[in-house]
């Protein structure tokens, strides 16, 4: 499967795994909302932007997140959470 992870590209063509590991997400820790993806990330909902959306197949079944925390962002001084890249599950 590491094949398949690294080959893992956003919308905007960024490589998901460059940056981040992949965090295996449970049924009840991402869902819809109004047409968006969401997540639950350190206890918040928080919405997946479009462009961080992976449409291609899931192989391994289970949705999963890619994301950094405040601090590992560059300059810029950002607090929040920030979604690399995000694959729903194949329940979708």
């Amino acid at each position: 499967m590491q094949p398949w992870f690294e080959s893992l590209r956003n919308k905007a063509g960024l490589y998901c795994c460059a940056k981040a590991d992949g965090h295996p997400l449970d049924e009840g820790d991402w869902d819809i909302k109004e047409n968006n993806y969401r997540v639950l990330l350190q206890g918040k909902w928080t919405v997946v932007p479009g462009d961080t959306v992976i449409s291609g197949p899931n192989k391994l079944g289970k949705a999963i997140v890619w994301f950094q925390h405040p601090g590992e962002l560059a300059w810029g001084g950002d607090t929040s959470t920030s979604i690399l890249c995000f694959i729903p599950g194949s329940a979708a």
